[in-house]
């Protein structure tokens, strides 16, 4: 019996620590080559026997990868470069389309990708190699867990630059695509893609894409870029922006967008609630549309949606719930843009309780007018118990400009209570519901440690037993 019991003892301990093993197998990164038509079928199956079935135990691992199949390696002085010519594509390193995407499988729970930058190359990316190699499309893929749970990053960022480059090895197009990943990071995640050109004098104009679909965000997104772009287009469709459990700034809007660039931005279908404010386009020259976004604030002096810099934005068919502060805030900044900005705003569902516009440039002793904004509102409905003639910031009310007391009037119907009161049932996204659930299989981790505890619990009752 003594001996049966060691044996039932130790076959525990050892399935404890195998289903640990289980556990931290499940979190890896996976890679996927598209390859042009200009790599031959040698050089590919070459490439392949390196990387297809390996499963890489971080994100940035991963990443150094997939650039040392070209040959790049850390130099001794603390910088990236191409110096492994054994590499099976070493000979395409500067052969732009060699690959024409990268694709990156999240598996179980990791953490996000880690900046390249180094002391001899300032590298401000975090996949892709920048300058090593020529540029191309990546993509972020989350893969689902058994019970249907999407893949996890728990911090860091993702820049990429996906198409530009030196005219000798230059791609004209690349795009950026993070989906099905739940982003538990609490605080930012800086997202960017950039199609700069390398070299300044360079006649190339490159164009991008980055899109954002079907993610979790349990803090905010902030999308930068620095770079000048001409051509890029940033798409951010489909996701849940969860502030809930935010630790960052507490004024922080949940999607920050502050780029350089003239590009087309576009929000779409996202449900965002949890956050002291809700978007904020800070974006010099960009086209913006802000559509089917399901809005709720929890700061009563701050705003859903509000327009700093832009040359156009159409805000359009949002749900915006207020708890005391703002649907709109048109910022003074916008009086700063090289030409009068253009701004619409139609068929919005403003509910709860608050104020429809905060007008920035009159709470300042500035004014709106036909000249400096051309706006135009039409379709809107608001709850009665929103306040369409004023703003608030930081507990102060403000009146709006003579052009948005005009427009508002034309263009905004206020919901009357019906007899019993005014109310308001929000309806119910399914798609916005990410939550996890419990598990709809059989988990084996699971049912192991079931087995451990009674096998421990009986151990426990005979040794106690046997000891009477």
């Amino acid at each position: 019996m003594k001996k049966l019991l060691a044996t039932i003892l130790a076959l525990v301990m050892a399935l404890s620590v195998t289903t640990m093993a289980w556990a931290s197998e499940n979190d890896y990164v996976t890679i996927e080559l598209a390859y042009g038509s200009n790599v031959s079928a040698e050089d590919v199956a070459a490439a392949k026997a390196l990387y297809e079935g390996t499963k890489y135990d971080t994100c940035k691992a991963a990443n150094e990868a997939y650039m040392a199949l070209f040959g790049v390696t850390w130099r001794e002085e603390g910088y990236l470069d191409v110096t492994n010519n054994t590499a099976p594509l070493y000979k395409y390193a500067g052969v732009s389309g060699s690959v024409t995407e990268v694709k990156f499988y999240i598996h179980g729970t990791l953490a996000g990708f880690t900046s390249l930058q180094s002391s001899g190359n300032q590298i401000d990316c975090t996949v892709g190699g920048n300058h090593q190699i020529f540029r191309t499309s990546y993509s972020i893929i989350g893969v689902n867990n058994a019970d249907g749970t999407k893949a996890q990053l728990t911090d860091g960022n993702i820049q990429a630059y996906v198409a530009g480059g030196y005219d000798s090895m230059y791609t004209r197009y690349g795009k950026l695509t993070i989906d099905n990943i739940e982003f538990t990071n609490t605080d930012t995640t800086t997202v960017g893609a950039s199609a700069a050109n390398a070299t300044e004098n360079s006649t190339e104009r490159a164009t991008g894409e980055m899109e954002i679909k079907n993610c979790v965000f349990r803090g905010r997104l902030y999308v930068y870029d620095n770079f000048a772009n001409t051509g890029m287009t940033y798409n951010i469709h489909d996701n849940v922006f969860d502030g809930t459990n935010y630790s960052g700034d507490s004024n922080a809007y949940s999607i920050f967008a502050q780029c350089r660039g003239g590009n087309k931005l576009v929000i779409k279908d996202n449900n965002i609630s949890g956050f002291a404010r809700g978007i904020n386009i800070d974006h010099a020259n960009v086209d913006a549309t802000i559509s089917g976004n399901t809005i709720s604030i929890t700061d009563a002096g701050r705003a859903c949606i509000q327009l700093s810099s832009l040359t156009k934005a159409s805000v359009e068919g949002n749900t915006l719930n207020l708890t005391g502060g703002n649907a709109i805030t048109l910022h003074s900044k916008l009086l700063t843009m090289s030409a009068a900005p253009t701004v619409s705003i139609s068929n919005n569902k403003i509910t709860g309780t608050g104020y429809l516009i905060y007008d920035d440039a009159k709470a300042h002793n500035q004014t709106f007018d036909s000249g400096n904004l051309k706006l135009t509102m039409n379709g809107n409905t608001v709850a009665s118990t929103v306040n369409t003639t004023q703003g608030v910031k930081d507990g102060n009310a403000y009146g709006t400009s003579d052009v948005v007391a005009e427009k508002v009037s034309a263009g905004v119907t206020v919901q009357q209570p019906s007899t019993g009161g005014y109310y308001y049932h929000p309806t119910t996204d399914t798609k916005a519901d990410e939550t996890k659930g419990s598990p709809k299989t059989f988990d084996a981790g699971v049912g192991i440690y079931a087995v451990t505890a009674v096998l421990s619990v009986t151990g426990m009752a005979w040794v106690g037993k046997k000891r009477h």
